[in-house]
């Protein structure tokens, strides 16, 4: 089946995920921070390049969900995305 991870912040995590037959995608908040970064944080742009898509999240949360759910309709069923 498909799986999704929520969160990977290190190159590690996202070569499996690779080697796995999986893709990236990232999710941008108008309310990220920039100034010091945490060490979990300092592979996130980096990560970010090879992402195959990158959500704006600049909205309230069902226009995120309709985003995303528009995206990955492309690829899935109604069903499998909801």
């Amino acid at each position: 089946g498909r799986v999704v991870i929520p969160d990977i912040r290190f190159p590690n995590e996202a070569l499996m995920i690779y080697e796995l037959g999986g893709i990236l995608v990232r999710t941008r908040r108008s309310s990220e921070e920039t100034g010091h970064i945490h060490e979990s944080e300092r592979y996130v742009e980096e990560l970010s390049d090879r992402s195959v898509m990158i959500f704006n999240n600049t909205s309230s949360l069902t226009n995120f969900k309709q985003q995303v759910r528009d995206y990955f309709g492309r690829f899935y069923s109604a069903q499998e995305v909801a």
